[in-house]
């Protein structure tokens, strides 16, 4: 049974958007195994935020119990962790980022899997990507994460204001704020880590930065590469594109790579598996904890500029620089392009 749960300021951790959005709804659970010495809360909420085209949901996963670390792996909120890095006792794995504004679907087959082997299973939901008017929402595995971009029509299944997404000059008002907060458990102590992601559009480019606490923490992030690769379709100018004279970046050292490549055996058996395969943007030796760049926009054959942009999620993943473990993970949303494929 899902119990309904009035999320409070504290819990929902407060950020720059608090004041700007309404409660819509909200489900959750407590778990609780003595059995296993496991006792978590897991939750998901919707909030109309205040420009009335854009939704906020948050997923959050609150390890409850006193002394033991959680092991989980919640495959459709795209959150986990694992025993290397277990989420610490008293503290949330918590996720906020913004959608197009339609109130999205409630998926009430989503389990959570966890304990050492994920043998247990708890039951939960998730609010997944509102679909464009006319287009069936689905139950696309880690809420869409990592699909195709475009539809076989060409059109954007995810995000945007409507059927046709943003006009580009009304993206351009909407920044795109998510926030990723959690605690592991490390053999030198719990470690807290925080993470805000910015997009935004512009005429020439959409923006990103990334703040990240502590600072020794390389970045991982889906999709880019596919979008990467859909201006520039040879695999060899995919891995070019990643020169500042296509992404103007400030600091940090960027390669692409399959996500299992970039985790250890043992990490690549809890992650959610539809990511495995994917490529990742991989940012490395970030200074003071924040890396900003840029994404070229596509021209039109007129040379005009595309003027519909869309709300993407996508995966975002932090390791330990020293020993590559994962330290934290989510999803966060990005201004891309509705774009009709050639």
């Amino acid at each position: 049974m899902l119990l309904g749960l009035a999320l409070s300021a504290s819990q929902a951790g407060a950020d720059s958007h608090e004041e700007e959005c309404q409660a819509l709804r909200s489900v959750g659970e407590r778990v609780n195994r003595p059995d296993l010495d496991t006792i978590f809360l897991w939750s998901a909420s919707t909030e109309q935020c205040a420009d009335k085209r854009t939704i906020r949901l948050n997923h959050r996963v609150q390890n409850d119990s006193p002394e033991l670390g959680l092991i989980f792996r919640w495959d459709k909120a795209n959150l986990w962790a694992d025993a290397l890095r277990p989420l610490a006792p008293g503290y949330p794995l918590n996720q906020f980022r913004l959608v197009r504004g339609l109130d999205p679907d409630l998926d009430t087959n989503a389990p959570i899997e966890f304990s050492h082997t994920y043998r247990y299973e708890a039951n939960a939901a998730v609010f997944g990507e509102p679909a464009p008017e006319g287009v069936q929402s689905g139950n696309p595995e880690t809420l869409g994460l990592e699909k195709d971009l475009t539809n076989a029509s060409g059109r954007s299944t995810t995000g945007g204001g409507g059927s046709e997404g943003f006009a580009l000059a009304e993206a351009a008002k909407l920044p795109l704020a998510s926030k990723i907060t959690t605690a592991v458990v490390t053999p030198k102590g719990v470690q807290e880590i925080s993470v805000d992601f910015v997009s935004w559009a512009s005429k020439e480019a959409v923006g990103v930065e990334i703040s990240i606490s502590p600072y020794d923490l390389d970045i991982a992030i889906g999709t880019i590469p596919d979008y990467l690769a859909s201006l520039f379709p040879s695999s060899q100018q995919v891995y070019a594109s990643l020169e500042p004279s296509k992404i103007l970046r400030a600091n940090g050292d960027f390669s692409v790579d399959r996500f299992a490549n970039l985790l250890g055996s043992q990490q690549a058996l809890n992650a959610p598996k539809a990511l495995l395969d994917k490529s990742y943007l991989l940012i490395k030796g970030v200074e003071k904890g924040k890396v900003r760049f840029e994404l070229p926009l596509p021209r039109s054959d007129s040379g005009e500029q595309q003027p519909l942009m869309d709300i993407h999620p996508i995966s975002l993943v932090l390791f330990d620089r020293a020993d590559g473990s994962v330290m934290g993970n989510g999803t966060v949303s990005i201004w891309l392009p509705v774009r009709d494929r050639p």
